[in-house]
């Protein structure tokens, strides 16, 4: 999908043509992660499509701008895995969205906080994958994104024992003044399917 865009046309609509792609099966019909893009702000998405028009970046900056993308990617497992919660919360800013299944979507600093405290302090938590196979970023260098998988150990929630949880991650990330980047839009899809909701009591 990116690389279809004409390259005068490589700024942030592209990189939504991008995520707009992994939103989508095989197949061609809408995943789980479509539902859970209405959760990012319209702000966001107009945002994306202002690259466009802007001027391209010096030679070299955009390697140096996927090489930093990347560098951040590589630091969530092992920030999960050490229950990092500074750290974890470092990668964000200061207007992320987080959307995480099973949790209420977080749109300011201490829902986030919120969120990912609950998250890391999971006894069964442990991160043993993360693998991001593309990373953009815009031809503008204001704005990039990361698609990743994931494979996690954590508590069901229903039957309250440990069990094996995989799924998808789109992180939208944006440069900030001090040239460094943060995401600003963390989305996260289980392949799981929730387990069935606990028998009611006799009674009820």
């Amino acid at each position: 999908m990116w690389d279809s865009c004409p390259i005068s046309r490589r700024g942030g609509y592209c990189v939504l043509q991008g995520i707009a792609s992994l939103m989508r099966s095989p197949n061609g019909e809408h995943t789980q992660m479509t539902r859970i893009l209405t959760a990012v702000p319209v702000t966001l998405l107009f945002a994306l499509t202002a690259g466009c028009d802007q001027a391209s970046q010096q030679p070299g900056a955009h390697d140096a701008d996927i090489q930093a993308i990347t560098k951040d990617v590589a630091r969530w497992k092992s920030d999960f895995n050490t229950r990092d919660l500074d750290k974890l919360l470092s990668h964000y800013a200061d207007d992320t969205v987080v959307v995480v299944p099973g949790m209420p979507v977080a749109r300011n600093a201490e829902a986030r906080r919120s969120v990912i405290k609950e998250m890391i302090a999971d006894p069964a938590l442990n991160m043993t994958a993360l693998d991001c196979p593309r990373i953009e970023v815009a031809k503008s260098g204001d704005y990039g994104y990361a698609q990743c998988t994931y494979a996690m150990t954590v508590t069901d929630p229903v039957s309250k024992k440990p069990m094996n949880d995989k799924g998808s991650v789109v992180e939208v990330y944006k440069k900030q003044a001090d040239g460094s980047w943060r995401s600003i839009s963390d989305i996260a899809a289980s392949e799981v399917p929730p387990g069935p909701s606990p028998a009611a009591a006799p009674g009820k």
